[in-house]
């Protein structure tokens, strides 16, 4: 197994203790602009209103377009499974999962991994979706940026009262981002 898959495991069991699906809901967006992307990313963290648990990371102003899509669904009449929500969204994503959900494929690159899991939805999953299809597997590229989405997400502190104080500043085009350099340094923005 690569460091690059120990490395996102490791991330990925520390962002589970961390549960940020407790503090925030699916329908708040976290807008990350990276030095190694032209555009932003944007994040929901889902598993307060869902059974599912884990991220979605929405790559570009297109794939954003089927999270308020799947959102404008969700909150209307029609109900739709979680697994029917996801895979009408574009987008990639880490989600935990019972060990009993794992395919073969998924468990056995978990556990060369050498990193440890247990218990219920707490075993990672990293997919592509793109509607119409069945979710596929990521590239190293989105791996690489999943890494870096998980670490500024583990770092981050207080989302719940910093969504507070953005909200009585934004009207309903504005979001909160922050732009990460290359040293380290970050910059808030709206």
């Amino acid at each position: 197994m690569s460091n690059k898959e120990e490395s996102l495991f490791l991330l990925a069991k520390e962002f589970y203790k961390k549960a940020l699906w407790e503090e925030l809901s699916s329908s708040q967006l976290i807008a990350m602009q990276f030095s190694f992307l032209q555009a932003p990313v944007f994040v929901s963290v889902v598993g307060k209103e869902e059974q599912e648990r884990g991220i979605l990371i929405y790559r570009s102003i297109e794939e954003l377009a089927s999270f308020f899509e799947t959102y404008r669904w969700s909150t209307g009449r029609n109900e739709l499974s979680p697994f029917q929500l996801l895979a009408s969204h574009s987008c990639i994503a880490l989600m935990f999962m019972d060990r009993g959900e794992l395919s073969s494929k998924e468990y056995n690159r978990i556990k060369s991994s050498g990193v440890p899991f247990r218990g219920r939805k707490a075993w990672p999953v990293t997919s592509e979706f793109t509607p119409g299809y069945v979710p596929g597997t990521i590239s190293i590229q989105d791996q690489h940026l999943i890494k870096e989405v998980l670490r500024y997400l583990i770092e981050e502190e207080h989302f719940k009262e910093k969504a507070a104080t953005y909200k009585e500043k934004l009207n309903d085009f504005q979001l909160p981002y922050k732009i990460y350099h290359e040293d380290g340094t970050k910059d808030e923005l709206v």
